[in-house]
């Protein structure tokens, strides 16, 4: 990986690795710079590199074992990882195989110095949409086992001092309608993993503007999907979430995700938000979503399993008049879900409507 040079990091002192580090196989990504850390990622996993055993004092040593382990030790014990272990416990660990932990953990990590050099980008806070914009297009480096092609200019935020993260935020979402696909999907993604980043209030606008040109154009790194999707995802948190006096924060983001749903789309699978926090509101509308979205119909017929079979059964019954298609769905899910009694008690409901 490029080196970074600059001045000893300034502002905001020392961060720690989430869940007091973790230790990875070999495959997985161990920075080399001290300013890296682990902020919570999953796709890749951050192993800690700056371990201290709080018994012998020491730095905990870490050594490739090929093809697939890595080795740690220190004065009191070696620890061989073939997975991966965190250092705040790791309850999942198959019995005999648990770290009986010494008492290591994360050390702390410096700040990211501004100005510097990242990866041979050069930073400073007031360049950062350029930096941005290339992060995206074509990142300088991308850590192993990373999800996402956002991860550049994630790491980027994480690791600078905490009070230039709001201008990288704002950065970022002068991105957003990037000609260059790849650079706005990217910058969706990036909301998608810091939710609460500076500029993601501007998501509700551009979705609510732009959505139906931004549904026009294929997601370049996932044909699957389009940039209205995207960006869809990306406003998920924010159209759901609360204030201190129990309003949303923003209720046309929350409109917009509801004629989303409507349309039969799934954006950041939210249909699933909508049966835990307004299954009301769900089930009066599951004929219509499924009429939009034919293949809603595998969501509907899960969710509405909380409801009493009576509910059900309207519901299922008005879904099933729907179309041949639809109904073929229907009951193949049906199928699929349901045992014994109760996928007979449904099956004959609907043979009696034809």
């Amino acid at each position: 990986m490029p080196g970074w040079k600059g001045s000893a990091p300034i502002g905001n002192g020392v961060r720690y690795c989430a869940n007091k580090g973790i230790l990875v196989r070999l495959a997985a990504w161990v920075p080399t710079e001290p300013f890296d850390y682990d902020w919570g990622r999953i796709h890749p996993q951050i192993g800690c590199n700056n371990i201290q055993c709080a018994q012998c004092g020491q730095l905990v040593k870490t050594t490739p074992i090929p093809e697939f382990k890595r080795r740690y030790e220190c004065r009191c014990i070696a620890h061989v990882e073939n997975a991966s272990t965190s250092l705040a416990g790791n309850p999942g660990a198959y019995p005999g195989h648990e770290f009986a932990n010494p008492g290591w953990a994360c050390a702390g990590h410096p700040a990211l110095a501004v100005p510097s050099e990242l990866d041979g980008v050069q930073i400073s806070a007031e360049r950062f949409r350029d930096i941005a914009r290339v992060g995206f297009a074509s990142p300088p480096f991308v850590p192993p086992e990373s999800e996402g092609l956002a991860i550049w200019v994630s790491r980027l935020y994480w690791i600078l001092p905490e009070s230039f993260r709001p201008a990288l935020g704002d950065a970022v979402a002068d991105l957003l309608l990037d000609p260059d696909a790849r650079v706005a999907v990217r910058a969706m993604r990036f909301y998608r993993e810091q939710r609460m980043a500076m500029g993601q209030e501007r998501l509700t606008e551009i979705a609510r503007d732009h959505g139906a040109r931004l549904a026009t154009i294929t997601d370049p790194d996932d044909p699957r999907y389009t940039l209205e999707y995207q960006l869809l995802s990306a406003l998920v948190l924010r159209g759901f979430r609360h204030d201190d006096a129990g309003g949303l924060i923003d209720p046309e983001a929350h409109e917009l995700l509801r004629q989303a749903v409507l349309a039969g789309k799934n954006p950041d699978d939210v249909i699933y938000t909508f049966a835990r926090l307004e299954l009301e509101w769900l089930v009066a509308n599951a004929v219509e979503i499924v009429k939009n979205g034919p293949e809603r119909v595998t969501e509907i017929v899960y969710l509405l399993r909380r409801l009493p079979m009576d509910q059900r059964l309207v519901v299922y019954r008005a879904v099933a008049d729907l179309s041949p298609d639809i109904r073929a769905a229907l009951l193949k899910n049906i199928d699929a879900d349901f045992k014994d009694e109760e996928r007979t008690q449904i099956l004959a409901h609907l043979e009696g409507g034809n």
